[in-house]
């Protein structure tokens, strides 16, 4: 591996999408040529950071079920990398994005109780989603299973470029899709509650992390 990570992401991407475009894959509202690139939002940052934290979500829900898989297309390619727009200025945040910052914070600063949103903190760490295609608000959990299963290589190969010391997977059921990717079995992976679920306050995220903190094995 070379010392630039983001260029190493970089050429899996390349790889990743030609799977993608070469995969028997029939959608009516999702082109089997989307692909929505994540990883490390900031090199330098991160490779300061005193623990690196790798987020994993399920899929980008930046495509709509009223769209034809053509716009949708056109929307996965503008999408990007959404999370380092943020973190740039160049997006504005979302719900998600402040409650990731929360988690990100209270990590980083080793503060359960009273952690800020400040949304630099992004900055320190990297994310990725396992659905690499997009999806919409609501995610189908055999499809997710089915991606992670036939992907589990480039999975496992992305999460080792990044190579974080904790994994934190953002919604139920996400750590169990990983269950087949080496790289985790030997990392410290906890699940969290997802960073915009309305049903959850601040206060049973940061209890829910904290609990997974003291229960993983490091």
């Amino acid at each position: 591996m070379s010392d630039n990570r983001s260029a190493e992401l970089e050429k899996l991407f390349d790889e990743w999408r030609k799977r993608h475009i070469s995969e028997d894959y029939s959608n009516n509202e999702i082109s089997k040529n989307n692909f929505i690139p994540d990883g490390i939002i900031d090199e330098a940052s991160y490779m300061q950071s005193p623990t690196k934290i790798l987020f994993i979500a399920k899929e980008a829900a930046c495509l709509k079920k009223t769209k034809t898989a053509e716009k949708n297309f056109e929307t996965a390619q503008k999408d990007g990398f959404w999370c380092r727009r943020v973190v740039l200025g160049e997006e504005g945040g979302t719900r998600f994005s402040s409650g990731l910052a929360l988690l990100a914070n209270a990590i980083l600063n080793e503060n359960f109780e009273t952690p800020e949103k400040d949304i630099s903190a992004l900055r320190y760490v990297a994310f990725m989603n396992i659905n690499k295609r997009g999806g919409f608000t609501e995610c189908k959990t055999k499809l997710l299973r089915d991606y992670a299963q036939n992907y589990k290589d480039l999975i496992d190969r992305e999460i080792k470029i990044i190579s974080p010391d904790i994994i934190v997977c953002c919604g139920m059921g996400v750590r169990d899709c990983l269950s087949g990717v080496d790289s985790c079995k030997s990392l410290p992976v906890l699940e969290v509650y997802h960073p915009s679920a309305r049903y959850k306050t601040d206060t049973d995220r940061l209890k829910k992390l904290e609990d997974e903190l003291k229960n993983a094995q490091f």
